[in-house]
C-alpha cells in the first residue's frame, strides 16, 4: 500500500496519508453501523461514496482535477443522482470548483471575482445578460433558468475559470496536456476499434464510438471522435515542440498521426474541415515569409475546393449523408421560423428542442427531437440576434486572446507553442459551427487550459480579461 501511493503521490507524505484514510475508514464503519437502522443500505453505499469523493477532492485538489481533465471526452459515462443526470466529469468539475472556491476564498483570503480569477469575463457576463434577457420569452421559466445556471453558466465557471486557476505553472501544464492527450489515445483506439469490431456491416467502415454492451463512454456518433481529434492534434504538437531530440519528439509525433489517422477514418465533414483549416493556418503562419501571395490564394483555394468535391464524388450519394443533409435542412428551416417569431431575446434557454419536438413534420420524419447542428441556429433561436452577437463577442475576445499572444511573441518556439494553442481553438470553434456540444466539456476544458497555458507562457494572467 505504501508503495503504491508513493508512486501516485510522490510530493506527499504517505504515512500521513496513511493515517488519513485509516481515520476516515474507522468513522465511516461507526456512522454505518448506526445509519443501516434508519436508510435502506444502498442509500448509506451512497453517503459513504460521497463523503470518500468529497474528501478526495479536499485532499488531493490537483489530482481531482488531473482526473477531470481525463473525463473530459467521455460524456456517455453518467452518473444519476435522483431526478438529475450528468456525466461524471460535470459532477467532479462542480466538486472541485466547490473546494477551489472555499479554499480560495476561506483559506487563503483571495478575491476570485476580480478579473485576474475570470478570464474574458466582461464578454462572457454581456453574454449572460442576454441569456438572462431571453428568459423573459421563456415558456417554461424553470425550465430555461435552470438552462442557464447548467449548462451556459456552468461551462464557463466550471471549465474555462478552474482549469485557468489551477494552471498557476509550466510544470501543472505539461502533466494536464499529458492527462488530456492520454485521454485522446483512449478515444482514438475507441474509434478504431469501431473500424475492425464494429458488428455493423457498411460500406465504408468509420470510427465510431465503441460501446460495451449498452455503455457508450463516448457517446454520440462519429463527430464526437472527430471532435476530440480535432482538439487532440494540436496539443501533441504543442508537447513536441517541448522535447529536444528525435527520440523524445517521435513519440507525439506518432500521436499526432493517430489523432489525424481516425479523424480521417471518421468521415466526418466537421472535422475534415476543421482539419483543413488548422492545417492551412499552420502552414501559412509558420512559413508567412517564403509563401508568395499566389501559393497562399491557391492554398485557400484548395481549403475551399477539396471539400466540396469530396462531398461532389464520394459523400453526396451515401444514404447516411443524405438522411444528414435533409435533418440539417429542416432544423435550419425550424431555426428560421422560430427566429423570426422572436428576433431580439428569442424563445429563451433551452427552448429549441421544445420547438423542434412541436414541429409535426420533423417529429414523423425523424422521431425524437433534436439539439441545433450549430451554435448559431441554437443562439439565434434560444437568445435572439442580441445573444449571437454577445456570444461570437466572447468567441472573437478569446480569439485574440491567442493571436495576440502568438503575434507578440518572439521566441520561435514559444511562438509555435502559442500558434499550435491558436489553431486547437480555430478548430474546435468551427467544428461547433456543424455540432451540437457547444457548452459541453470536450469543448471548453481544452480551451480553459489553452487559457491558462497562454497566461503561464506570457506571465501575464491578470491580463487575460
Amino acid at each position: 500500500m505504501r508503495k503504491f501511493l508513493n508512486n501516485i503521490l510522490p510530493n506527499e507524505n504517505v504515512d500521513l496519508v496513511l493515517r488519513q484514510i485509516l481515520l476516515v475508514a474507522t468513522l465511516l464503519v461507526v456512522v454505518n453501523f448506526g445509519a443501516i437502522n434508519f436508510w435502506p443500505i444502498l442509500n448509506v453505499l451512497y453517503f459513504d461514496l460521497l463523503v470518500i469523493v468529497l474528501l478526495f477532492v479536499i485532499r488531493f485538489t490537483q489530482t481531482a482535477f488531473y482526473l477531470m481533465v481525463f473525463l473530459y471526452p467521455f460524456i456517455g459515462a453518467q452518473l444519476v443522482v435522483g431526478n438529475f443526470n450528468a456525466p461524471i466529469v460535470d459532477w467532479l468539475g462542480m466538486l472541485v470548483l466547490f473546494v477551489w472556491f472555499i479554499k480560495a476564498v476561506i483559506i487563503k483570503k483571495e478575491n476570485v471575482f476580480s478579473k485576474k480569477y475570470l478570464p474574458v469575463f466582461i464578454f462572457a457576463f454581456i453574454f449572460f445578460v442576454t441569456v438572462l434577457i431571453s428568459l423573459l420569452a421563456a415558456e417554461n421559466f424553470a425550465y430555461s433558468l435552470k438552462y442557464f445556471l447548467r449548462p451556459i453558466l456552468f461551462f464557463y465557471l466550471v471549465f474555462i475559470v478552474l482549469p485557468f486557476n489551477l494552471i498557476k505553472n509550466e510544470q501543472i501544464l505539461k502533466k494536464v496536456v499529458r492527462v488530456l492527450l492520454v485521454a485522446g489515445v483512449v478515444v482514438a483506439v475507441l474509434g478504431l476499434l469501431s473500424v475492425f469490431f464494429s458488428s455493423d456491416v457498411q460500406t465504408i467502415a468509420r470510427a465510431e464510438p465503441f460501446s460495451f454492451g449498452e455503455f457508450n463512454p463516448i457517446g454520440g456518433n462519429q463527430n464526437a471522435i472527430a471532435e476530440i481529434m480535432v482538439v487532440s492534434w494540436p496539443f501533441a504538437l504543442l508537447m513536441l515542440l517541448e522535447k529536444k531530440g528525435y527520440k523524445k519528439q517521435n513519440v507525439f509525433l506518432l500521436l499526432i498521426g493517430l489523432f489525424v489517422v481516425t479523424l480521417l477514418l471518421t468521415f466526418s465533414r466537421s472535422g475534415y474541415i476543421s482539419l483543413l483549416l488548422q492545417l492551412l493556418i499552420l502552414f501559412s503562419f509558420t512559413f508567412k515569409k517564403k509563401i508568395k501571395p499566389r501559393w497562399f490564394i491557391s492554398m485557400a483555394l484548395i481549403f475551399m475546393v477539396v471539400p466540396l468535391a469530396l462531398y461532389s464524388s464520394v459523400w453526396k450519394n451515401v444514404s447516411w449523408v443524405q438522411s444528414s443533409n435533409y435533418n440539417r435542412l429542416v432544423l435550419s428551416e425550424i431555426s428560421w421560423n422560430a427566429f423570426a417569431e422572436s428576433p431580439w431575446i428569442g424563445h429563451g434557454p433551452g427552448a429549441f428542442q421544445d420547438i423542434v419536438g412541436n414541429t409535426f413534420v420533423f417529429v414523423v420524419d425523424f422521431g425524437d427531437p433534436l439539439d441545433s447542428h450549430g451554435f448559431v441556429q441554437k443562439i439565434l433561436v434560444e437568445h435572439g440576434g442580441l445573444g449571437l452577437l454577445a456570444y461570437v463577442a466572447f468567441l472573437i475576445a478569446l480569439m485574440l486572446i491567442f493571436f495576440v499572444a502568438w503575434s507578440q511573441e518572439k521566441n520561435k518556439k514559444e511562438q509555435m507553442q502559442l500558434l499550435s494553442l491558436f489553431i486547437m481553438y480555430i478548430g474546435i470553434i468551427v467544428f461547433e459551427l456543424f455540432s451540437t456540444s457547444y457548452y459541453l466539456s470536450r469543448v471548453w476544458i481544452p480551451i480553459g487550459i489553452a487559457l491558462a497555458a497562454v497566461a503561464v507562457y506570457k506571465g501575464k494572467k491578470n491580463e487575460l480579461v
